[in-house]
């Protein structure tokens, strides 16, 4: 490893670990920058592209500063960028130990055996851009993980199925976790319980500990709300000026908060629909989430919700607008 190897790195934070079988442990978690699946309710879209250019030494020096060995090597698609190997073998060597979330789609044979692979397999509501490289099942030890978000029945008939055709029982560990605030967790509970498979099911800790509609709003800026009943979800938005989605589970609508001009360049790069762009930078709109049936003085600030109906967006448009 050269002295100048870098990594572009979304952030370094230590938090619990809030899923996989070591749930609850403290972690200190390296987030790399960039995904190639842009999947409809990623709760961290903000690593696609921000990131600052990182060397490792310095990620290392920092793990090691940490008082915790277990480190979270996540993303965005951490392999993505061909020297993640190069990190993760380089804090395996340190006596960490290594977890390395990815979305499945990138090959996993190569990476150090001493790390721990955590492999998500994407559901139909993801709507991910590229399919599981199913040659990375071949590759599961009893110590690596696979993990499954379900969003509704139909997720969740798709990962017994994908068990079942690849006959994954046994083989490690299987993970299942409800989508956060999209589907109740004891309706996931009672079909893991009549499937009679050996399935763990997990709830996603960091966002009962801490609510995601707090995150990333101490210094302000643009967030964007994308509800899916009755709007239209956008893949991309902008939050303190990053690419991302924040979806608080009360939403219905779609909602910008305070855009400003350099913001809406990142939207224009984006490839946001044009008119939507336009829409938000005359408007500035700063308007809370409208929930159904909540009245003004929930509402807030009195300012009315601003949605985006499905007549005027059909499936296509260069902003990647899905129903």
């Amino acid at each position: 490893m050269s002295a100048s190897d870098a990594l572009r790195v979304c952030e370094t934070f230590r938090s619990l670990a809030g899923e996989t079988t070591r749930q609850g442990l403290p972690a200190w978690f390296i987030r790399l920058t960039g995904c190639n699946l842009r999947c409809l309710w990623c709760d961290s879209g903000y690593a696609w592209e921000e990131g600052e250019s990182r060397l490792i030494a310095s990620l290392l020096s920092e793990a090691d500063a940490q008082d915790t060995d277990l480190i979270v090597v996540t993303g965005g698609e951490p392999l993505n960028q061909p020297l993640a190997g190069e990190l993760i073998a380089a804090l395996a060597e340190r006596g960490k130990t290594v977890l390395v979330e990815t979305n499945g789609t990138r090959p996993i044979d190569s990476l150090d055996p001493r790390a721990v692979r955590i492999v998500d397999v994407k559901p139909p509501s993801a709507r991910a851009a590229e399919p599981f490289l199913l040659a990375n099942l071949n590759h599961l030890r009893p110590v690596d993980e696979l993990k499954f978000l379900v969003a509704d029945h139909p997720d969740f008939d798709f990962a017994v199925d994908f068990i079942r055709a690849n006959r994954l029982a046994g083989r490690c560990p299987l993970l299942l976790s409800p989508v956060f605030g999209r589907l109740d967790p004891a309706e996931l509970a009672e079909w893991v319980l009549a499937s009679r498979l050996s399935l763990r099911l997990q709830l996603q800790l960091h966002k009962i500990l801490w609510n995601p509609q707090d995150r990333r709003r101490e210094e302000g800026g643009a967030l964007l709300f994308a509800g899916r009943r009755d709007s239209f979800s956008i893949q991309q938005a902008v939050e303190k000026g990053r690419p991302g989605l924040f979806q608080p589970r009360s939403t219905k609508s779609v909602v910008f908060v305070s855009l400003h001009f350099r913001q809406l360049r990142k939207l224009a790069k984006m490839a946001i629909h044009p008119w939507i762009a336009r829409r938000v930078f005359f408007n500035t709109l700063l308007v809370k989430s409208h929930r159904k049936g909540a009245n003004d003085d929930e509402a807030g600030d009195r300012l009315r919700p601003w949605r985006i109906g499905p007549e005027k967006y059909p499936q296509g448009n260069a902003g990647r607008l899905r129903s």
